[in-house]
């Protein structure tokens, strides 16, 4: 399960960039990423702290159960993200 969630979350990472990339105001491109970065630590710590506390509540287990459904979820989304058409 391990890299298939790496995969998922390496494709939003990669779409996440792109975006803040290209959204960016010209000059500012530094400063999109750096709180992109931010966002994404929050993220994870948030994640990883109500992932804990279920997995703490109830049977180890039981947690890991919602693993594909997030894996699933993130690729729906990374997947529904297309790149602005260059000319």
């Amino acid at each position: 399960m391990c890299p298939v969630a790496g995969l998922v979350i390496g494709s939003l990472f990669a779409v996440l960039r792109t975006t803040g990339g290209e959204l960016a105001p010209a000059g500012r491109g530094t400063e999109t990423m750096s709180w992109l970065s931010t966002l994404d630590m929050v993220g994870g710590a948030a994640g990883a702290a109500v992932f804990a506390q279920f997995a703490g509540v109830r049977d180890g287990r039981e947690a890991l159960v919602l693993v594909p459904v997030l894996i699933s979820a993130a690729a729906a989304v990374s997947w529904r993200v297309r790149a602005p058409q260059r000319c």
